[in-house]
């Protein structure tokens, strides 16, 4: 949380190699090519917009799209890097999405309120009307994001990132989970395989076969012998190596089910389906929104771009009604999400 005490001197933000899962790209490329120009528009060929690091997988899965936009907003008209933003956002409340006392009303054991918990002498001073409506609101993101950039810029920020956010909260640890968010956020902006500008940067960036790779090296991504032989054989889509990539960057996962060649004309007997039946140590049955595959199935519904799912099945409808891609099915799916794209 901010509090009042001005920025102290730090060191500037390190530019780390941190690609997300840069081969996937190589294979992904191959499969969107043909319809890149509606994928990533008119200005595909940039790899950052006007400067600004693209968002990465784990920024697309993980982070709501309101708060992503919202960040993303703050962070040009603040000049602040907008995934520093997205690390605040992430330790103070998990983007507004933590169930504690301060995040959606009242404050916390310290007085903090909001999902980027400002103390109320500090909203005061920097608190933001970001949407414009007359009031500001320490609960509404669309004032909060705003709020904490205008205060991270006051105490130092950009040039001293880490001297504004100890600013924020007087914590060395908390300083270091911000920015190890920030850099998960946007480490893969030419690379990463589940942003829309991944296409026109691959030509840069080719790693054949590194996406599979990704995949098989990360200890988070728990895989039976047979699923490693199709993965190395090339026999998963590649929109399903990225989504596990992106996926096992933030949790630790167990796969039940990759291809199935005997299951008729369904996306598991094409390699273009996967199920997660186990997620950060928890079983998917049953079939909870509160749970962590619940939270996992309902980030994958708000993914963008070409590894948007086309099939996103669990107990219960992880998309909402009004999207057709993802719906309920408590008794075929109840112990696992069901990730699937079509042709």
């Amino acid at each position: 949380m901010p509090s009042r005490v001005p920025a102290r001197a730090g060191l500037s933000l390190g530019a780390k190699a941190a690609a997300l899962v840069a081969a996937t790209v190589g294979l992904l490329v191959l499969v969107v090519m043909a319809t890149a120009a509606s994928l990533i528009g008119a200005a595909a060929g940039d790899c950052t917009q006007a400067g600004r690091a693209s968002p990465s997988g784990s920024a697309r899965i993980g982070i709501p799209d309101e708060y992503l936009s919202l960040y993303l907003d703050a962070g040009e008209r603040y000049g602040i890097p907008w995934e520093v933003l997205a690390g605040v956002g992430k330790v103070e409340t998990d983007h507004g999405r933590l169930r504690a006392p301060g995040v959606r009303s009242g404050t916390n054991f310290a007085g903090a309120a909001g999902p980027m918990q400002f103390l109320s002498q500090t909203w005061s001073e920097y608190g933001i009307d970001g949407d414009g409506d007359g009031d500001r609101d320490v609960y509404d993101p669309a004032d909060a994001i705003p709020g904490a950039a205008n205060y991270l810029r006051a105490s130092g920020a950009p040039e001293d990132i880490e001297g504004a956010l100890f600013a924020y909260n007087h914590a060395h640890w908390y300083v270091a989970d911000v920015l190890e968010w920030a850099e998960r956020y946007s480490g893969a902006s030419r690379n990463d395989p589940l942003s829309s500008e991944a296409s026109a940067c691959a030509a840069t960036a080719l790693r054949p076969g590194g996406g599979v790779a990704d995949v098989l090296d990360n200890r988070n991504i728990r895989l039976t012998p047979q699923m490693r032989a199709d993965l190395r054989a090339g026999l998963i889509d590649p929109r399903i190596v990225a989504t596990l990539a992106a996926v096992g960057e933030q949790h630790v996962i167990v796969v039940s089910s990759l291809l199935r060649p005997e299951d008729g004309d369904s996306n598991h007997s094409k390699g273009r389906a996967a199920d997660i039946a186990s997620v950060d140590g928890s079983s998917c049955y049953p079939a909870r929104r509160r749970s962590p595959c619940g939270r996992l199935a309902v980030d994958l519904g708000e993914v963008k771009g070409p590894t948007r799912s086309t099939e996103l099945i669990f107990g219960f409808d992880p998309d909402g009604p009004s999207d057709p891609r993802g719906f309920a099915d408590p008794i075929g799916h109840d112990d696992h999400i069901h990730v699937g794209y079509d042709a």
